[in-house]
């Protein structure tokens, strides 16, 4: 019987119990991706990493939901720089992995704090949908805005609106965004918001998620006119992302990531290649 190593974290927190889940798996070469998927979906996390580590060359890191594989999952970013710089290669400070579909990710440690580095996805024009505002319910928002992600970003006056919405996802599933991000201002952080995307995951609301902070750091940082600001997840279990964005082509993404869960995984005798 095969086993791997495999660590479960919670991302953007600095304990267990909060923020947002995955599991990282290391291989030392590419499997089939039917494992890849019956691994995720055995795992039942929003996302399951997945990293092959390549002598003088960026280690390689995959992205899989409980049904698919992704382009992109900033905490599963995140969690793999975890993994990889503590666990892997314990005396580097930065990784730089390659992606399939999303280029190179850079992770830097800073003791117990990790930042990612993504390409912006700027808001592109106003468009208030009826279809969505019904399916979210609660209060009418301040704004809706389209994004170059695909997201539809959904400005609230206030941290208590945001809270109150209750979304049926059946209906939002219905719409074509790739997303739809919840956001208003708050007391407690420079800015609040929630995420969901029915289509691409057994969560339907992320607790955390770190991809979404492309669109949400250009256009708080515009609000606010800074370039430092934390945002805080107001999802059930929470979370805590801080964002740096200076007006460039480039968000960086950070915040703690708590370890869960370090073991082996036991797989059935088949060829991992």
């Amino acid at each position: 019987m095969n086993s791997i190593d495999i660590y479960v974290v919670d991302a953007f927190s600095d304990r267990a119990f909060r923020g947002n889940t995955c599991a990282v798996c290391i291989f030392s070469e590419w499997p089939d991706d039917i494992l890849l998927q019956n691994i995720a979906k055995q795992n039942l996390f929003a996302e399951t990493a997945f990293i092959v580590s390549r002598k003088n060359k960026h280690p390689e890191l995959r992205w899989f939901t409980v049904s698919q594989e992704v382009d992109f999952c900033g905490y599963g970013t995140l969690s793999a720089g975890f993994v990889f710089l503590n666990f892997i290669q314990p005396d580097m400070r930065d990784i730089t992995f390659s992606t399939r579909k999303y280029g190179l990710l850079y992770v830097q440690k800073m003791d117990d704090f990790y930042q990612i580095s993504v390409p912006v996805k700027k808001t592109l024009g106003e468009i208030f949908d009826e279809g969505v505002y019904s399916a979210l319910g609660g209060i009418r928002p301040y704004s809706m805005m389209t994004s170059e992600r695909g997201d539809l970003l959904i400005v609230y006056e206030s941290e208590s609106d945001l809270k109150s919405i209750r979304p049926d996802f059946q209906k939002l599933m219905s719409h074509d965004f790739y997303g739809y991000i919840l956001t208003s201002p708050s007391q407690s952080s420079n800015y609040a918001y929630r995420y969901f995307s029915p289509r691409m995951t057994n969560v339907w609301e992320d607790p955390v998620n770190g991809a979404s902070q492309s669109v949400l750091a250009p256009y708080w940082s515009q609000r606010l006119n800074k370039d430092k600001l934390h945002g805080l997840a107001v999802s059930e279990r929470g979370g805590d992302v801080f964002v740096e964005y200076n007006g460039g082509d480039i968000v960086r993404i950070g915040g703690n990531v708590t370890l869960y869960t370090q073991g082996k995984m036991f797989l059935p005798d088949m060829d991992l290649k």
